[in-house]
């Protein structure tokens, strides 16, 4: 049980500082793989049921976004390596996630 616990902080911690391209841990079987990885995994196991729930259009969405490369923690570092300026992160940050970066 702490053995998970411990995956899981790891897990969070990746997600946390480097969002889709973080390393995950599967508790189970303690395989490693990009959490962009899994989602698009995950998404091909779900296909089947996503014709049955009339959700084709929202799995593609989910699909072109993981398939991104990048993310918004490296937006965020770039922003950061570039000015040195934790005020000029959080203003680029505000500036992206209201649609106006």
């Amino acid at each position: 049980m702490e053995d998970d616990y411990l995956v899981y902080t790891f897990n969070r911690f990746q997600a946390c500082r480097f969002g889709l391209d973080g390393t995950m841990v599967n508790p189970q079987t303690l395989e490693r793989r990009t959490i962009r990885e899994d989602i698009l995994q995950t998404l091909r196991q779900l296909e089947p049921h996503f014709s049955v729930l009339n959700s084709l259009s929202a799995a593609e969405e989910i699909e072109a976004c993981a398939a991104r490369q990048g993310n918004h923690a490296s937006f965020l570092r770039g922003v950061f390596a570039e000015t040195c300026n934790v005020q000029s992160m959080v203003q680029a940050s505000t500036r992206a996630l209201r649609g106006a970066a």
